[in-house]
């Protein structure tokens, strides 16, 4: 383990790892002595020879039961807490990585990775510990009875315990990740789901159900070969156990045959036998589980890689934040490419980001906010590189309000709070006047109490957008950042709405993302983006004149001058 897990709680998965053997010892040693019990009671000997074995029996019986339960309560409770504790350092990790997990499909993954760490340990290290400890004693005890016995005991468990689990572990090594194929499905399903309207309007919908068609019959193959592998490998196993059984019987008759051993310990040899192979059983799955927990293990090491550093991050003076030719020439499947981007952002000035849909806006905020790593150039928040930042002093610096900001199922209250925790009621009410959602305030029952359903679906798209903004206000950080903080609203209230952060933010610096072209009467710089590149940046006038793209939406004198192209 590396020290991103070593925080996990060693004494009590040491614990369960005794408790689970004992609990497989247990059974074995219950076979075993109800096996000596009927074998010498067939002798018929006094009473007082059989009681030890009788008490033994109850015990073995009882304490079996109990120290299986134990098994589980510990060894669930280890494995839970440690993995409580693996979250919090994964997620301290991405907060100070953010760039590399910018993806929703990345996010997925790693959230499986975390929960296959469970598994590794249940599933997989948990019954093979167990396993090769049971069966070495059990091995030692037929040896110290009969040598011979305990050389075809030990063969056939190590055919069973070692040979069919490696050849699971190859054979699943020679087949695509099931994660993967898993993934792919789902996010087949996702896109048929959640794009349906969009689907039908464009005539894609067998396109779509078609690819779903395809990830189901490649899950479902998977899944086939899966099974079949398990069920041929679990019967060479039974044909081990078997094949075992007979041959120390076998080698106890013979011993038997030839005086060299009691009748009893013939029987209590074959029936230790017999029970040595139940914790082999599941060898075969925790192998399995060994494996793709160790994949999982291999990639959130990963995460150690980079570790946070703690910048020296100056007030950076006027000049709050730099990008020198900075680009993403590597994006995710979200993020559209953008090329060589300067700009320099300095307290109390505003610059508006213009472009189509597409052009690379919200990657440029992306880069910006130091949610995405450049691939070239640098971006530089007072001094240190953006995507560096570390959770403490990113919010102190750079706030991004997102075209889609999340809306937690709570109050108003709460969702306001995140944008500065020690906010006053009257500094909310303030806020929210500012974005222009005073007068609803004012007219709801419960007023800043006022319950948000999930993702806020008891609010309007204009509401929501305002409350977004508004949580932005209220932060203190000196750079502001602004994806498309009027759409969806009408032309006036769009341009009011900007007004009021502007006037707010008069103090910050303020960057605008957006497709309005009236956004130039209200800034101090704008920038034109086109497939990723700067095709114009200057003065409001300066771009006006530049950019054939606004020329030409200007032209148009449509309301608000949208840019579309």
């Amino acid at each position: 383990m590396t020290s991103l897990f070593r925080s996990g709680r060693r004494q009590g998965m040491l614990l369960a790892m005794l408790l689970s053997a004992a609990t497989v010892a247990a059974g074995i040693g219950l076979m075993g002595t109800s096996g000596w019990l009927i074998a010498r009671a067939a002798e018929h000997p006094e009473a007082s020879a059989l009681t030890l074995a009788a008490v033994g029996v109850r015990a073995l019986g009882l304490g079996r039961g109990v120290l299986r339960y134990a098994e589980r309560l510990v060894g669930h409770d280890a494995v839970l807490r440690w993995m409580a504790q693996v979250r919090v350092v994964v997620f301290e990790r991405l907060a100070a990585q953010p760039g590399r997990w910018r993806t929703s499909e990345a996010l997925a993954a790693l959230g499986r990775d975390v929960e296959g760490l469970q598994d590794l340990w249940l599933r997989g290290l948990l019954p093979c510990a167990a396993a090769a400890t049971v069966g070495v004693a059990t091995v030692a005890g037929s040896t110290l009875v009969l040598p011979a016995a305990g050389v075809v005991l030990g063969v056939g468990l190590l055919l069973a315990s070692v040979g069919v689990p490696a050849m699971a572990w190859w054979l699943a090594s020679r087949e695509a990740p099931r994660a993967t194929v898993q993934a792919d499905h789902l996010d087949a399903l996702t896109d048929l789901l959640h794009g349906c309207a969009d689907l039908v309007a464009c005539q894609g919908t067998d396109g779509a159900l078609r690819r779903v068609d395809v990830t189901t019959a490649v899950l479902r193959s998977s899944e086939s070969a899966t099974a079949a592998r398990v069920a041929a490998l679990s019967a060479f196993g039974l044909l081990a156990q078997g094949a075992t059984v007979v041959g120390v019987a076998w080698v106890a008759a013979t011993a038997v045959s030839r005086g060299q051993l009691e009748p009893v310990w013939a029987v209590v040899l074959g029936l230790l036998a017999l029970a040595a192979f139940e914790p082999t059983a599941g060898l075969t799955e925790a192998a399995l589980s060994l494996r793709n927990g160790r994949e999982a293990l291999r990639r959130l090491r990963s995460l150690e890689e980079q570790p946070a550093a703690s910048l020296a991050v100056g007030d950076g003076g006027d000049e709050l934040l730099v990008a020198r030719r900075a680009g993403l020439d590597r994006p995710g499947r979200s993020l559209p490419a953008v090329m060589d981007v300067n700009l320099e952002l300095h307290r109390g000035r505003s610059v508006a980001v213009l472009g189509g849909s597409g052009a690379g806006k919200s990657t440029l905020l992306a880069l910006l906010a130091g949610q995405v790593v450049p691939t070239r150039g640098e971006v530089l928040c007072a001094g240190a590189p953006a995507a560096r930042l570390t959770q403490e002093q990113r919010p102190l610096r750079v706030v991004l309000v997102e075209q889609d900001a999340h809306v937690f199922d709570a109050s108003l209250r709460d969702n306001l709070r995140l944008g500065r925790p020690d906010a006053t009621d009257d500094e909310l009410t303030q806020v929210l006047d500012t974005v222009g959602l005073g007068s609803w305030l004012g007219a709801l029952p419960a007023g800043l109490g006022t319950h948000v359903a999930h993702r806020g679906a008891t609010l309007s798209g204009g509401q929501r957008r305002r409350l977004a903004v508004a949580r932005g206000l209220l932060s203190h950080a000196p750079v502001l950042l602004l994806d498309e903080p009027t759409e969806g609203l009408a032309p006036v209230e769009a341009d009011e709405l900007l007004d009021a952060i502007l006037a707010a933010a008069r103090d910050r610096s303020v960057v605008v993302v957006t497709h309005r072209l009236s956004v130039l009467d209200r800034v101090d710089e704008a920038l034109v983006l086109e497939r990723g590149r700067v095709v114009a940046q200057g003065t409001p006038d300066q771009v006006r004149r530049s950019s054939a793209l606004v020329r030409d939406a200007a032209a148009m004198q449509n309301p608000g001058y949208r840019l579309v192209g």
